[in-house]
């Protein structure tokens, strides 16, 4: 009788848990939205070869020569560290001015790619986009061409400064149009991880848009046409895209026989195990799958997971600062999961999941923050270009000819803060910890969860 006693419960919670979870998928479906990598690869729609920014831009990649010795300044940002000033901490980017012979190391590097623009040539004109990953293999997608686009990111900025030192402004301007095309032919793409991508490729062309200022003007035209670039950007609502595509991922971790949600898994019980493990881990993993979800922790499992990634995703639908204060608690949701605690509390899968999400909306904001930062900061140049190099006393100024209205910062709702000197001007928000540092930054520690200061673009020219 006990056994039988124990059953009834566990399947009413377990029914219960997989109509709620239904409910939730079906509010998805209502929306147009996909649930399962078939539904998002169809989601992410194919492009024309012809029309494809996404294929010339992967020929340029390819052209592009990796640094040869390691720790090589050739490709300068992520590798340069330069000191910010009044501080102990450092700035990515080369140093101000470069030295001559990094320059000359670098032109050498721009003039032996020429395959590389000639492929960007191609990829100009284009605005839809679509790589060539197949996503019904949900998290087990191989997605090389991230890496890819990133190195291009860093050939486009370097080419730009070799530009500028050399006085051709306007091949300087294109090739940082290359780096911002980089950025909107991942846009589409409805994974986190792709957008993190795209978020380092943007920020690696801000870098490089900085240092070519602190160089020398870029023509009006090309200024108008790259601010105007950057505020189109932060219209667009890529946090949302990514979580529906981790929601499509992480369902076919909920459901398939037990061995299948090990495969789509892939994540290691300790080791051996995983997607490409032996047999016989693979059948100890499987079994503690099966037993999972006879439990009914499964089905609690993906509830929870369900209504945790529609909160985020009705969060990232709200302007900011709102967008941040809706985003769910996840730690605290999570509670105290660690180990068997969060096994039999259904958190399992949960706990593998989320918490890399954690902090997924506020690098929006910080992504956002440098959106609004750079279409900003190439305002001022076009007043500088218009009033005989001098900058504006304050970003009010700038209103309406150069800008709409002076940007908040995502973070507080307050304007963007301004501040210009005789040795520049530098624009920041106050970041994610919410307080306003005095355009302070900090690097991030590889893996640290700690909070960075404040998110700063700055002009080192008067």
């Amino acid at each position: 009788m006990t056994p039988l006693v124990l059953a009834v419960p566990i399947a009413v919670w377990t029914w219960s848990n997989h109509v709620a979870s239904q409910g939730l998928l079906k509010r998805f479906t209502a929306q147009g939205l996909p649930t399962t990598p078939a539904e998002l690869n169809r989601w992410y729609a194919p492009v024309a070869p012809q029309d494809n920014m996404a294929l010339p831009l992967l020929d340029a990649a390819g052209a592009v020569r990796s640094p040869v010795n390691k720790g090589s300044s050739n490709f300068p940002y992520f590798s340069w560290r330069i000191p910010c000033p009044g501080t102990t901490n450092t700035l990515p980017g080369p140093p101000h001015p470069v030295p001559p012979e990094e320059l000359a190391r670098w032109r050498l590097g721009v003039e032996g790619t020429p395959e590389a623009w000639a492929a960007l040539e191609r990829a100009r004109g284009r605005r839809l986009s679509r790589y060539p990953i197949d996503l019904r293999s949900g998290f087990l997608t191989t997605l090389p061409h991230l890496a890819q686009t990133k190195l291009l990111a860093q050939a486009c900025a370097l080419r730009a400064l070799v530009a500028i030192d050399d006085g051709k402004p306007q091949e300087a301007a294109l090739a940082i149009e290359d780096g911002l095309l980089i950025h909107e032919s991942l846009l589409p793409e409805p994974l986190w991880i792709s957008q993190l991508v795209g978020m380092a490729s943007l920020s690696i062309t801000l870098d490089g848009v900085t240092d070519v200022l602190s160089a020398g003007p870029l023509p009006v035209d090309s200024l108008e046409r790259l601010q105007r670039r950057l505020e189109s950007f932060a219209t667009t609502n890529r946090f949302a895209g990514a979580m529906i595509g981790e929601l499509c991922c992480v369902m076919e971790c909920f459901h398939g026989s037990p061995m299948d949600q090990a495969r789509a898994w892939g994540f290691g019980l300790g080791a051996g195990f995983g997607a490409g493990a032996p047999a016989g881990p693979q059948l100890i993993q499987a079994t503690l799958m099966a037993l999972y979800s006879a439990l009914g922790l499964n089905a609690a499992d993906e509830r929870f997971c369900l209504t945790t990634l529609g909160q985020a995703i009705d969060a990232s639908r709200l302007p900011w600062p709102k967008a941040r204060m809706a985003a769910p608690p996840i730690t605290a949701l999570l509670g105290e999961t660690e180990g068997l605690g969060g096994v039999l509390r259904g958190r399992f899968k949960s706990r593998m999941f989320l918490p890399s999400l954690e902090n997924a909306l506020t690098r929006d904001g910080v992504h956002l923050a440098k959106l609004r930062l750079g279409a900003a900061m190439l305002a001022i140049e076009r007043f500088r270009a218009s009033h005989e190099g001098r900058v504006p006393d304050r970003l009010e100024d700038l209103v309406p000819a150069y800008l709409g209205a002076v940007p908040e910062d995502p973070f507080d709702g307050r304007p963007i803060r301004y501040q210009h000197s005789p040795e520049g001007y530098t624009l920041h928000s106050v970041g994610q910890d919410l307080r306003d540092d005095d355009a302070r930054t900090r690097p991030r520690a590889k893996h640290s969860a700690a909070a960075e200061l404040d998110v700063v673009l700055r002009v080192r020219r008067r």
